[in-house]
């Protein structure tokens, strides 16, 4: 059996780092969110989903700002705010 793994050392502080491979295989660059869930003796890796702030949505979101992520609807909904207080 081959092993396709990878072993890594914590650094002092208990962190750890994600080899370039895997990074580029999950596409997360800096700054991106991850997900760490343990089931039994196992951590899984996922790279996060943004949610728009508004709505909750996941679908079409972008960051407008940095750490402002807003979908579609979510954009319309507080363009209408906006204008609904600026009246």
């Amino acid at each position: 059996m081959r092993f396709s793994g990878f072993i890594v050392r914590t650094n002092r502080h208990g962190r750890i780092n994600l080899p370039l491979s895997i990074r580029k295989q999950l596409k997360v660059g800096p700054k991106d969110e991850v997900t760490f869930t343990i089931r039994k003796n196992t951590i899984i890796l996922k790279k996060s989903k943004l949610h728009c702030i508004v709505t909750g949505s996941t679908e079409n979101v972008i960051e407008v700002f940095p750490g402002v992520p807003l979908s579609r609807e979510g954009m319309k909904i507080l363009l209408k705010e906006l204008k609904h207080f600026n009246s």
